[in-house]
């Protein structure tokens, strides 16, 4: 096993039951991690990635849009609040958790999501927006949380 994949007791695929959720978010909160929504937005084929700016953590990474999800708050209004902010589009729904990384560096729990938008993605708060196919995410600079995800897509295409 390489060095990449040499621990992977951070990563576990989620329930996905409303239930577990709760319970997810109420043992984030006991733990002291904060919960992280990544959205995973798909358009013909393809997923949209973001470059983090590179005055911040993970500068100049790729990385799924979204944020902190606030104490109370669902992962559709996570969705909702992050994606206006961040490419100024309508989250409308979104799907159960596909994956859960804790990052083991930070506090964050990062929640990988299936959303669906409306609006046209554009960059307001990261450096670069990008479509790119799943097999090809593999090829770009992905910040740690979005690597482990994408890997897990690999395995899956392969299956």
């Amino acid at each position: 096993m390489g060095e990449a994949e040499s621990d992977s007791s951070h990563l576990r695929p989620c329930e996905t039951s409303g239930l577990s959720l709760l319970r997810d978010y109420r043992q984030a909160a006991r733990s002291r991690h904060t919960p992280v929504i990544a959205a995973i937005i798909e358009k013909r084929g393809a997923v949209l990635v973001c470059r983090r700016p590179p005055h911040t953590r993970h500068g100049g990474f790729w990385e799924f849009p979204g944020g902190k999800i606030e104490v109370g708050e669902s992962l559709l209004g996570a969705a909702k609040r992050e994606l206006a902010e961040e490419l100024g589009v309508e989250a409308l729904s979104v799907g159960p958790i596909r994956l859960s990384v804790a990052d083991p560096a930070s506090k964050f729990v990062f929640q990988f999501v299936d959303v669906e938008i409306r609006g046209e993605p554009s960059a307001r708060e990261h450096s670069a927006i990008r479509w790119v196919r799943v097999p090809d995410l593999l090829a770009l600079p992905l910040a740690p949380s979005e690597h482990a995800f994408a890997r897990m897509l690999d395995r899956q295409e392969r299956i």
